[in-house]
């Protein structure tokens, strides 16, 4: 999904391009997650699985990383079948493969995602 290999596609269910940092925050955690912030994020590996795509991240600011709870930074990009969290699932079994070019440096904006009480 990533080069020029035609049976390798991006697959049909693309997701929104973000790094979970903490899923479920306690309040407390909100508060240092440093909402509005813009940090730099650095894209290390991909995997390219039948039912999920992902880009390993990895995070070169220490008091943002330090905010991180999930064991293994990445960004869903996409999945055929299966839900985005499965991500979190492959990457305690597999190893990304690094990028071709190298770590490509992004930047993204401290946000939350707010889910209703109902």
């Amino acid at each position: 999904f990533l080069g020029n290999n035609p049976r390798s596609r991006l697959h049909a269910r693309v997701c929104d391009f973000h790094v979970t940092m903490v899923f479920l925050p306690t309040p407390g955690q909100v508060e240092k997650a440093g909402i509005g912030q813009r940090v730099r994020v650095t894209l290390t590996g991909s995997l390219d699985h039948p039912e999920i795509q992902l880009l390993s991240v990895a995070l070169p600011n220490p008091a943002v990383a330090a905010n991180v709870t999930n064991e293994n930074p990445h960004i869903t990009v996409a999945t055929r079948t299966v839900p985005p969290a499965v991500a979190n699932h492959m990457l305690r079994y597999a190893t990304p493969v690094p990028l071709a070019r190298g770590s490509v440096a992004v930047t993204g904006v401290v946000g939350a995602y707010l889910r209703g009480s109902g």
